[in-house]
């Protein structure tokens, strides 16, 4: 099922994550001119910024943890407001304060909640078993807390990587797998929502991922060991054995905003 099929048009939002380099300044001026300054554009109706959370790097995690100062979703009442006035603004300071800018354009609601949900790419699979690294994690439901590792990330499928065969993977295979992870507590993913009239450069900084997806788990350590030292050996694609994503982009929030303004 997906969230809000049958609601018609859902508000819109521009996630981002960037990189400020370590200036002190730098994050300053995020946070009290550069996001103020979102939210003062005719459009956007709220700014929500989460700093990203300090992680280990064990070695067994070959990609970067920490290269993202964090993420920020960006409210819009259309389109509109990104390929004009939130485009100009980010074009401008590119090569500026900011290291590093990406990001995507979806529904503010998650495509799927992937812990409830079953999209319809995993119907033909439903009955296929997971192959665990060790043993089979117990059953039950995870412990409660106030406070989560939120572990977000993003990725766009390989060029010449069909989007059909991509989705078909990715959640016909590794969101089913992933659904079973021990110790999730949330589990949810947003689509890439297609924006013709941004092109060239503005298209790859803007809506240049095909998805993001965010796992929840009471610790660190709790992700870790789910994901990686005892979790599945995830499910390649016979026809991508190398794989079908790429320009994949991580980092860590806890559970609340450190900042969130309302236009």
């Amino acid at each position: 099922m997906t969230t809000g099929s049958l609601l018609g048009p859902q508000p819109l939002k521009w996630t981002y994550i960037y990189g400020l380099g370590d200036s002190p300044e730098a994050a300053a001026w995020h946070r009290d001119e550069w996001v103020q300054g979102l939210v003062d554009v005719d459009g956007v109706s709220r700014v929500v910024v989460h700093e990203s959370r300090k992680a280990p790097q064990p070695d067994d995690v070959s990609r970067p943890l920490n290269d993202w100062a964090g993420l920020v979703e960006v409210h819009l009442d259309d389109l509109s407001v990104v390929t004009g006035p939130l485009a100009a603004r980010a074009r401008a300071e590119m090569g500026g304060r900011f290291t590093a800018l990406r990001g995507i354009v979806s529904t503010v609601s998650e495509e799927y909640d992937l812990r409830r949900d079953v999209p319809a790419q995993q119907h033909p699979y439903a009955t296929e078993s997971i192959t665990w690294k060790t043993v089979p994690p117990p059953a039950g439901e995870p412990g409660d807390t106030d406070d989560l590792w939120r572990y977000v990330y993003f990725f766009r499928y390989k060029d010449g990587v069909p989007w059909v065969e991509g989705e078909d993977w990715y959640l016909g295979h590794h969101t089913r797998e992933g659904r079973q992870l021990p110790g999730l507590r949330r589990y949810v993913t947003w689509r890439r929502r297609r924006c013709d009239a941004l092109t060239g450069e503005d298209a790859a900084l803007f809506n240049g991922f095909a998805r993001y997806t965010e796992l929840c788990f009471e610790t660190f350590e709790g992700w870790h060991d789910a994901t990686h030292a005892r979790g599945p050996n995830w499910r390649m694609p016979e026809a991508w054995p190398g794989g079908v994503w790429t320009d994949y982009q991580q980092l860590f929030i806890g559970t609340s905003p450190d900042l969130d303004v309302t236009g």
